[in-house]
């Protein structure tokens, strides 16, 4: 039986959505989300034919890694990361992601592919991993140290585990109506937001320019509604890892010393899985901070001033393991970055993130305090092995709805123990997510994981069917929610049910099936027909960044300790670099 609150969240969202589309049907309103801007990133380790990982240099091929922003490197040299432009639809970041592959297949060695999974291959307890090189500029030298401080602090292995990232901003047609409707509200929402909204309105006739899709100063009322939306990604993000979750398996040279954690079984010697788990990736196996932290390692998502006063005080508050290892080794060479909580502010794992464009030399955490939020960052998908681009566009379009759903609905303060709250349901999904009896923890008590995912869907649904009305292609956004829907009905249509269902009937070990896997997904993406615009573009990036690259190393003057202290400094103070 659907409680009072639900029935209630979902009239006012149906109402919202109502008034949203007779601001679009207006006579001189374009389409609200006409200029939204989705951009995909997707890491994937370099591996031969027998599913090892590669032991040789990032190709020069593909640019450099330091200074090429469609193709580089993650953790470590063998790691790729594609990533496309923020582009105005999925289909066409979809497509940008596919020929990132097909140019990457281009000039990787014949016997190289991408593994095409989240949980790595073979790893012989990282000693097999080389983290990556940037070059010697100063800037390549900070960005190699501190992935030296991320395998001093968790250990190579754990960086070793691929994703997708999901980047999403709104366009101004959008914030204008949703600022329309929030200016006149009378009921449920705060005054902030009403005098938010209406100031934006006030400035948006001053100006036509979205300054948030191009990376200019947000307005504080568009940085409170990401922030917003932001937390709602945090409350409901449990159903990414059920519906899309493909990491139930691990091999296991991933586990410390081979051995199986509690809740695991073993098969073929040498996979490790959970029966009910959906994505190990977002588990008690993946990330993980010290426990004798200095200060909790959490940040407040309450406001943009909030959010940075905590990732500042995590970059700056020292931590007692840390600095008893040094920030230097025994020979004198840089082991991490400094040895407080954080190194910087990229080393907060969350599964969401707000964003904003940094200018060169500036710390995140100055660039949204000056210019706010510009999009977000969706960082829990893991890469599907069943699909070639380890995501598929069904997915994406998904995705598009469940943000503006986050966006809609009511997005109050997370205190501590709904954070903990939070954190526990995301635990429980990622390891016993299929278990029918699996509840969810919510703010009125326990509830049957499967009623609360329903009850989701259902607003999905409103959102889904809001959004078709305006698509040219009628209905992918419903057909994108009912599919996930029937995952729901019937938990073994779930990736991680098909993965352990592959393994388990068919006699597989993980790296067995992720090698074939990984192997077909080589040929789908060599056989893609080659669009001549984005090759163009990807040829061009490669002799530019290799050129921009040497540039930069000319251009130090100098030394890299001055300049990591003048970095450093700007976080100890919050004042910018003259």
């Amino acid at each position: 039986m659907q409680s009072d609150q639900y029935n209630n969240s979902l009239k006012k969202l149906q109402r919202k959505l109502a008034a949203l589309e007779q601001i679009e049907r207006g006579p001189h309103s374009g389409g609200l989300l006409d200029g939204k801007r989705i951009g995909l990133e997707k890491e994937g380790l370099r591996v031969n034919a027998n599913g090892a990982l590669v032991l040789s240099d990032h190709p020069k091929a593909l640019g450099s890694a330091l200074c090429n922003s469609s193709i580089t490197t993650d953790f470590s040299e063998a790691l790729l990361e594609l990533v496309t432009p923020a582009l105005l639809s999925a289909s066409d970041a979809y497509d940008f992601l596919g020929q990132a592959h097909k140019f990457v297949y281009h000039n990787l060695p014949e016997e190289e592919s991408i593994w095409n999974t989240s949980m790595p291959c073979v790893l012989e307890q990282g000693h097999n991993i080389r983290v990556a090189d940037y070059g010697s500029s100063n800037i390549g030298t900070m960005k190699k140290v501190y992935r030296h401080g991320l395998g001093l602090r968790y250990g190579k292995v754990m960086q070793a585990i691929a994703g997708v990232h999901y980047n999403f901003s709104w366009p101004a047609q959008l914030w204008h109506s949703l600022a329309t409707l929030e200016a006149a509200a009378t009921d449920s929402l705060d005054q902030e937001t009403t005098v938010l909204a209406g100031a934006y309105l006030q400035a948006s006739q001053e100006s036509t320019q979205d300054r948030a899709a191009k990376g200019a100063s947000s307005h504080a009322y568009v940085s409170q509604r990401y922030m917003a939306t932001t937390r709602n990604l945090l409350r409901h993000g449990w159903l990414i890892p059920l519906l899309f979750g493909v990491s139930p398996a691990v091999c296991r040279s991933f586990l410390q010393g081979g051995e199986l954690l509690a809740g695991m079984k073993l098969h073929k010697e040498e996979t490790c899985y959970e029966p009910f788990a959906t994505s190990l990736r977002m588990g008690d196996i993946g990330y993980n901070y010290k426990r004798d932290a200095a200060a909790s390692v959490s940040v407040d998502y309450s406001s943009v001033e909030s959010y940075t006063g905590d990732l500042q005080r995590l970059v700056t508050t020292p931590h007692t393991a840390y600095r008893e290892a040094g920030v230097r080794n025994a020979d004198g060479e840089y082991q991490q970055l400094n040895h407080n909580i954080l190194q910087i502010e990229n080393e907060y794992y969350s599964s969401v993130r707000p964003k904003q464009l940094t200018l060169e030399r500036e710390p995140p955490v100055h660039a949204m305090r000056k210019r706010g939020i510009m999009y977000l960052e969706l960082r829990s998908l893991d890469v599907s092995v069943f699909e070639p681009l380890g995501v598929s566009l069904e997915q994406l379009h998904f995705l598009e709805v469940f943000m503006l759903y986050s966006l809609l609905m009511d997005s109050p303060a997370i205190d501590d123990a709904e954070m903990r709250m939070l954190a526990d349901n995301r635990k429980n999904v990622a390891h016993q997510g299929r278990d029918p009896a699996l509840q969810l923890l919510t703010q009125e008590g326990a509830r049957p994981l499967r009623d609360c995912a329903h009850e989701l869907l259902d607003g999905l649904d409103r959102v889904a069917e809001f959004l078709d009305a305006d698509a040219v292609d009628d209905g992918k956004y419903q057909r994108a929610v009912q599919s996930q829907r029937e995952k729901i009905n019937d938990y073994s249509k779930t990736p991680s049910a098909c993965l352990l269902e592959n393994l388990l009937e068919n006699n597989l070990s993980f790296v067995e099936f992720a090698s074939a896997q990984s192997l077909k997904a080589a040929e789908h993406c060599r056989a893609l027909e080659k669009n001549p615009a984005i090759w163009s573009g990807l040829e061009k990036a490669v002799t530019q960044s290799l050129q921009k690259q040497q540039e930069l190393e000319a251009a130090d003057v100098m030394s890299f300790d001055d300049y990591l202290q003048e970095y450093l400094k700007q976080l100890e103070s919050g004042d910018e670099l003259a």
